[in-house]
C-alpha cells in the first residue's frame, strides 16, 4: 500500500479552496448560504477534517517508520506491521539532501525563520489565519507554521505568534539589543503577567560582639520592583516583491528586519530619561537619582577623566558592588575619545579603547542616545549623556507573546513623516511585544549630562 501524503494534501487544499470561494461569493452578495451552498459546505467541510486525519495518520506511520533500521532493498518489518500483513507503506517525500543542505531543507530553517514565514503567510492570507494556513500548506512553509496558523488566535492588534515562534523571536532579539547585551538580569513573565521582586533600600546592621554583650540588631530596608508587561508597536517596512517572494534566505530577512525594528524600539526607551508612565517602561536616566546626576565639563582630557571618575564615585559611595558595570554613550562621543591626543600628539584613550573598556570600565556606542539634547542652562541643542550602569542591578523581563500584522496598503511613519505603503510598493509590518525593565538599587545608576564633546562632528 503506497501512502502518498503530497496528493492527500493536495486534495485537501483544492477542498479548501472550494470552500473559501463558497463564503466569499455569499459575502460578496451580502447573504448566508442557500440550501444547497450549506449543504456543499459541510460536505467539503467534513471531507477536510477527514483528510486531516489521514494525513495525520500517515505522517505517523513515516515517523515510525523512520524510527527503526530500514533493511538493505526495503522497509522494516515494523512499518510493515502498522500498514498490514504484507503490505509495504511508502511515504512520499522528496529527494532528501546530502550534507549541510540536508538540515536546511528537512528542518527550517535558521533559528528565526519560522517567525519569518509566520509573518510572509499572514500578508498572503491578509491577515486572516485560516486564508493564512492555506497558503503556507500551499507554499511548501514547514509544518509547523500551517498548523500554528490554524490554531491560531487574532487580536486587535494582529496575530498572536505561537509560543514557541515568539521564544526564538526574544532569544534573538537579546544580542541585537544594545539593552539587552549588556547584560541584565533576564527574567519571564509568567501567566499572571507580573513580576514582584524584593528592592533593597538599606542593608542589614552587623558588628562584633563580646563575651556576654549584645549582638547588634537591625533589619533591611526593602522596597519592590513591579514588573508588568508593557507593549512596543514596531512597524517596518519591507518591500512587496520580497513578501512574494519563497527563495531561501527571505525568511530570515523579514526576521531580522522585525528584531532590528523591535530592538531600536526597545533601547530608545530604555536608556531615555524617560520616568514609568504606566504603559511605558522607565529609561535608565529616568531611574537615576538626582544626586547621581553630573554635568559635564567642557571638552578636554581633564573634563574626561574627572567626569567618568564622578560617575564611579557616585556608585562606589552607594556600595554598589560593580558586577557588571557598562558605559553607553554616543558614538561622536566615542570617535571624540578615540582621537583625543596629549599634548606630545599621542593617542589617550585610544589603545585601551579598542579593547573595549573606557578607565576599565566596558563601554557601548549607541545611536538610540541622543546628541541634540538641551539640558544644561541656556543649552545649545548639541548635547548629550553618557550613562554609568551596573547592569546586575537592572532587571528586565520579557512576556512571551508576541503578535504581527502585515498590510500593503497601511500608513506608517519612517521617522520623519507618515508614508504610505501602497504608494510604495511595500508591505508595512508591525510587531507587538511587551516587555519592562527596573532597577533593584536605583544608586547602581549614574549620569554624565549637557556632554558637548564632539558636537563638530553633528
Amino acid at each position: 500500500m503506497t501512502i502518498n501524503v503530497a496528493r492527500m494534501k493536495q486534495t485537501r487544499a483544492e477542498k479548501i479552496d472550494a470552500m473559501e470561494a463558497i463564503v466569499s461569493k455569499a459575502e460578496k452578495e451580502d447573504r448566508g448560504f442557500d440550501e444547497a451552498e450549506q449543504e456543499a459546505y459541510d460536505e467539503l467541510n467534513a471531507e477536510v477534517g477527514d483528510l486531516a486525519k489521514r494525513i495525520e495518520r500517515a505522517e505517523r506511520v513515516a515517523e515510525m517508520k523512520g524510527s527503526v533500521a530500514k533493511p538493505v532493498g526495503g522497509v522494516s518489518k515494523a512499518a510493515q506491521a502498522a500498514a498490514g500483513a504484507g503490505d509495504q507503506v511508502e511515504v512520499e517525500e522528496e529527494a532528501e539532501p546530502k550534507g549541510k543542505a540536508a538540515a536546511t531543507a528537512k528542518d527550517p530553517k535558521a533559528k528565526g525563520e519560522l517567525f519569518g514565514q509566520f509573518v510572509r503567510a499572514l500578508y498572503h492570507g491578509q491577515n486572516n489565519p485560516f486564508l493564512a494556513a492555506q497558503y503556507a500548506e500551499r507554499s511548501g512553509m514547514a509544518s509547523e507554521v500551517a498548523k500554528a496558523l490554524g490554531t491560531g488566535t487574532a487580536s486587535e492588534g494582529g496575530s498572536f505568534v505561537p509560543t514557541t515562534f515568539a521564544a526564538e523571536f526574544i532569544d534573538m532579539l537579546r544580542p541585537a539589543s544594545v539593552f539587552r547585551s549588556a547584560n541584565p538580569r533576564l527574567v519571564e513573565f509568567d501567566g499572571e503577567g507580573k513580576i514582584v521582586i524584593p528592592k533593597l533600600v538599606s542593608g542589614v546592621t552587623a558588628g562584633y560582639a563580646g563575651e556576654n554583650t549584645n549582638i547588634g540588631f537591625g533589619t533591611a530596608t526593602t522596597g519592590d520592583v513591579n514588573l508588568t508587561p508593557k507593549k512596543t508597536a514596531a512597524v517596518t517596512a519591507v518591500s512587496r516583491e520580497l513578501m512574494m517572494r519563497s527563495r531561501p534566505g527571505v525568511d530570515g530577512i523579514i526576521r531580522d528586519d522585525l528584531i532590528a525594528g523591535v530592538s531600536e524600539a526597545q533601547d530608545t526607551r530604555l536608556l531615555s530619561a524617560n520616568t514609568d508612565s504606566g504603559t511605558a517602561p522607565a529609561g535608565l536616566i529616568g531611574l537615576a537619582p538626582a544626586g547621581n546626576i553630573v554635568t559635564a565639563q567642557a571638552a578636554s582630557i581633564d573634563a574626561v577623566t574627572i567626569g567618568i571618575r564622578t560617575l564611579l564615585f557616585k556608585l562606589r559611595t552607594k556600595n554598589v558592588k560593580m558586577r557588571r558595570p557598562v558605559l553607553f554613550m554616543a558614538p561622536r562621543v566615542e570617535l571624540w575619545l578615540m582621537t583625543l591626543r596629549d599634548g606630545n600628539g599621542n593617542l589617550v584613550f585610544a589603545p585601551e579603547m579598542n579593547d573595549g573598556t573606557l578607565m576599565r570600565i566596558p563601554y557601548v556606542a549607541t545611536t538610540v542616545i541622543p546628541t541634540n539634547l538641551d539640558t544644561s542652562t541656556g543649552g545649545f541643542g548639541d548635547e548629550t549623556d553618557i550613562i554609568l550602569v551596573d547592569m546586575d542591578q537592572i532587571i528586565h523581563a520579557d512576556e512571551m507573546a508576541v503578535s504581527v500584522q502585515a498590510s500593503d496598503v497601511a500608513a506608517y511613519h519612517d521617522g520623519t513623516s507618515v508614508v504610505s505603503a501602497f504608494s510604495r510598493d511595500q508591505v508595512a509590518v508591525k510587531v507587538v511585544a511587551s516587555h519592562d525593565m527596573d532597577a533593584r538599587h536605583n544608586e547602581a545608576i549614574a549620569v554624565l549630562r549637557s556632554v558637548r564633546w564632539g558636537n563638530d562632528l553633528g
